[in-house]
């Protein structure tokens, strides 16, 4: 009876998230049926902690039957559509051309790997308790006092704490985080019907589940051969760090990597093809980055040069952009030190260079195994770019400067505020770098596409 709970925790959500897709995203293509599986499974889970969030203070008990009816009724706007639609005549999807009987087997022989990989986590998520140190002392806290309150007692910082002493007031490492991670524990805790430290964490290995569908559902619609996509997703859910978050759930940091990615590649291909469904999902998951952790302000935000150079001519957008980062860097100057931005004070950051920590990132991404060749596959594919393309293909223009500009963010945390250490000790640097990681593979599957296409140079032959 518990799997069968455990399985209804996972399908309720999915199922609304995927009914929201299949009515928002109607063009049938290659990819289809991956990408609203997989931009579906992250939305219904959204929904479930939304549910809780604006529900539960307004009277919505905290009951799998009560929050999952909520559910259903929200998801009845899409079914009744989908029905319509599915009703009326010329809505057969296109039949995509098949594979040669030896690429099948290639792709069969990927398949398997990337299953393997999931086979092999799956009993670590399952019986594996929470691992610390902030999944215990930040995350799980939460979860485990309201379900055992029954409701969404409130999180307040220490000081305030020790001088209210409200009996129904809790704390913890950090009450001042987003609380979308622990209604994601405390929804599997309340359809498993008991507190287990070990169920909680399934979230987490379908988290991935749903990165590795949206991955492979955008290059198909990037128009990557099922082969060479598949290919990608085995090189991304075969990422040591990615997997070590998955099996050692409890962290936020793999929710944080998955948003950014589904928001980045969302945001890919409406710069290709000016989707409005593509446009609504690049939107959604990135107004929902800070919903993860507070640094997801800021990642969201990264998004703004890009949305400025794919809709403005080139000229003005680098007059704006300049305009933007001179008011920026006065708006450092004038901010009061005291003022919280995203968790974050300018006093608390203790701004300035710190040359000590470049050679510490250097290492992380290329000496150590955190993300096995990551690394050395985007260099070579940048350095092919730059000898085959003549020019940067449009639509990797706009993403491209929406990566960099959160790249250069991850740098500046690291180079020019306090949490230098994080990087020069290793104890930070990778864990924040997986907020970017998925999206910058994702890039690096696009520029081999863009190489794949180049037309080949040809010399003079002297005749």
């Amino acid at each position: 009876m518990q799997t069968l709970y455990l399985a209804l925790a996972i399908i309720i959500p999915w199922t609304f998230g995927s009914l929201w897709l299949r009515w928002l995203v109607r063009p049938a293509g290659p990819g289809q049926r991956a990408l609203v599986a997989g931009y579906g499974l992250l939305l219904g889970l959204l929904g479930a902690t939304l549910v809780m969030r604006l529900g539960v203070p307004l009277g919505l008990p905290l009951s799998p039957v009560a929050l999952s009816l909520v559910l259903a009724v929200i998801a009845m706007f899409p079914a009744r559509a989908i029905w319509r639609r599915a009703t009326q005549p010329g809505n057969a999807p296109d039949r995509q051309p098949g594979a040669s009987p030896l690429e099948k087997c290639a792709i069969a022989a990927v398949a398997v790997l990337v299953l393997t990989h999931g086979a092999l986590l799956l009993p670590d998520v399952l019986l594996r308790p929470i691992y610390p140190f902030d999944a215990t002392s930040a995350w799980v806290t939460k979860a485990r006092v309201w379900f055992d309150q029954g409701s969404l007692a409130p999180f307040v910082a220490k000081e305030l704490w020790l001088q209210a002493r409200e009996p129904l007031w809790f704390t913890d490492h950090m009450p001042d985080y987003p609380i979308t991670t622990p209604l994601l524990q405390l929804w599997m805790a309340l359809f498993v019907g008991h507190w287990d430290s070990s169920l909680i964490n399934l979230p987490w290995f379908f988290c991935l589940i749903a990165l590795a569908l949206m991955f492979y559902g955008q290059l198909r619609r990037a128009q990557l051969s099922a082969l060479a996509a598949l290919v990608f997703v085995y090189f991304l859910v075969s990422m040591p760090l990615l997997e070590t978050h998955v099996a050692l759930a409890g962290y936020a940091d793999l929710f944080m990597g998955t948003f950014y990615a589904a928001a980045f590649m969302a945001f890919c291909r409406w710069c290709a093809d000016r989707d409005p469904a593509q446009a609504c999902l690049a939107l959604l998951f990135a107004l929902a980055c800070p919903l993860i952790k507070n640094e997801g302000l800021f990642w969201a935000c990264s998004f703004i040069p890009g949305v400025i150079i794919a809709t403005q001519p080139r000229r003005r957008a680098l007059v704006i952009l300049l305009l933007l980062a001179l008011a920026a860097l006065g708006l450092l100057q004038v901010l009061p030190q005291d003022l919280e931005i995203a968790g974050h004070t300018l006093e608390r950051l203790d701004l300035g260079y710190r040359d000590e920590v470049l050679p510490s990132i250097l290492r992380s991404f290329a000496g150590f195994d955190n993300w096995h060749l990551f690394i050395y596959l985007l260099a070579l594919l940048l350095i092919a770019a730059c000898v085959l393309l003549r020019q940067v293909p449009r639509d990797l223009v706009a993403p491209g400067i929406a990566l960099l500009a959160a790249s250069g963010l991850f740098l500046l945390l690291f180079t020019y505020t306090g949490y230098a250490g994080g990087a020069t000790r290793f104890t930070a640097v990778s864990r924040t770098s997986m907020a970017l990681v998925p999206a910058w593979l994702f890039f690096a599957a696009l520029l081999y596409r863009a190489i794949q296409r180049a037309p080949p140079t040809t010399g003079d032959t002297g005749h």
